[in-house]
């Protein structure tokens, strides 16, 4: 499974990146660890309407799960990025990454978490606030928790089977 990592700030003497903790709030909309979910609730609880949509859309698991996959490395990358415009205030690179994430995402259809993204992006071009950078850190936790749940239920659904 893919985990996070920050990149070390530019002159740190950090040789090796250090894992991101799960915010909280992204804690909460994920299912519960696989170790305490018998088998077969744990195919309800990775339930992925996300995945659902690749598979509508493409017509075929394995192409989605392609996809997928491409998605989730794309979106790490940009939470990435988009962690260093945090820390340095840059809305303007930002405004770019979170683009590329909306524009990712497109591809999946209609979804509130994108409504989100979208109206944050409008937000961040014409009329930026004090609130907009907290704002674009509790989109990061839902995004990093909706990749999450994509990655778990692409690795469920490579799970073998008994009957």
């Amino acid at each position: 499974m893919h985990k996070l990592r920050r990149a070390p700030s530019p002159g740190s003497a950090q040789s090796e990146a250090t894992p991101l903790p799960r915010p909280d709030a992204a804690l909460k909309l994920l299912p519960a660890p696989a170790a305490t979910v018998a088998p077969a609730e744990r195919t309800a609880c990775l339930v992925c309407p996300e995945l659902s949509a690749l598979v509508d859309l493409l017509g075929d698991a394995v192409a989605a799960d392609g996809v997928a996959l491409m998605l989730i490395e794309a979106t790490l990358k940009d939470i990435a990025e988009l962690d260093a415009c945090l820390d340095s205030c840059d809305l303007d690179r930002a405004a770019l990454c979170l683009h590329r994430i909306v524009g990712g995402y497109h591809v999946l259809g209609p979804s509130p978490l994108m409504d989100e993204g979208r109206a944050l992006l409008a937000e961040m071009r014409t009329a930026r606030k004090g609130a907009t950078l907290a704002r674009l850190a509790r989109f990061r936790g839902r995004l990093l928790a909706l990749t999450w749940r994509l990655e778990e239920a692409m690795e469920a659904g490579r799970e073998p089977r008994t009957a």
